[in-house]
């Protein structure tokens, strides 16, 4: 992955980090719990405590996860967390869906690799106002975002912002990110296949069900025939024949 993108030298020093644990050293305990969340736990769980944890680490105020569609044009939230005590706080809610031409620089960025720092949204360069005042808007002070990939393709992007302050995100805060972007790609891919298998053996198991019971059916009417058919006509056969197998098929000749 690329070196990150930032404007860290056109910004003050921002605030310091809450009381999270920090430093490198805390980076493979926090990658080995994101591990055991994703193995552990079901998608909607892993992806919130994976979340949660780098989210605590770095001290911010949202992480979130956006994965791009198969169409190339548009980005969705996928997953979004914030810390309990400020649910009170203005939100800096995630639209739904995005189309990727409403930010072309952001998107552009992490779709050729690179991560993205930018420690002061308010200290951002003119080339970037409506970037800038669209975070504003939402009183996003800093923010850091990183690619995910799957088989060497971005499938998204896994990001922390602050909301109402800037903020100097150190290099094991990017480092973290970027290697548990690695793990959740590939935890959403697991996770993706596994409900895909579900799904087809769900179907699989409802035709057979349904053909069973098709099938249950048919061999009802042919007994049925056979038995009216033991003190009648050979056209009292006929008209039952054609009888039972039109009701069989949810269907009436006009002849009968």
């Amino acid at each position: 992955m690329e070196s990150p993108l930032s404007f860290s030298e056109h910004f003050p020093v921002a605030t310091p980090l809450s009381d999270a644990p920090c430093g490198e050293q805390a980076i493979p305990r926090l990658l080995s719990r994101i591990s055991r969340e994703l193995i552990d736990s079901d998608t909607d769980t892993a992806l919130d405590q994976c979340l949660q944890i780098i989210g605590d680490y770095a001290g911010a105020d949202r992480s979130y996860i956006y994965t791009f569609h198969e169409d190339g044009l548009h980005i969705s939230s996928r997953r979004a967390w914030r810390p309990h005590e400020d649910t009170e706080r203005k939100p800096a809610v995630p639209v739904v869906d995005v189309p990727i031409a409403s930010n072309p620089w952001l998107y552009n960025q992490i779709l050729a690799g690179k991560p993205v720092v930018i420690p002061c949204v308010a200290d951002m360069p003119d080339e970037l106002h409506a970037f800038r005042e669209r975070l504003l808007l939402l009183d996003v002070g800093s923010l850091v975002n990183v690619p995910l990939f799957h088989k060497g393709r971005v499938t998204g992007l896994l990001g922390f912002d602050t909301l109402g302050r800037a903020h100097q995100w150190s290099d094991s805060d990017v480092e973290l990110l970027r290697l548990a972007g690695e793990m959740l790609a590939v935890g959403q891919a697991r996770f993706e296949a596994e409900n895909a298998v579900r799904e087809a053996r769900e179907d699989l198991e409802r035709r057979v069900e349904e053909r069973t019971a098709e099938v249950a059916r048919h061999r009802d009417t042919l007994e049925a025939i056979a038995a009216g058919t033991a003190s009648g006509t050979g056209e009292e056969f006929l008209v039952a024949l054609t009888r039972r197998l039109a009701e069989s098929l949810g269907t009436r000749g006009a002849f009968i």
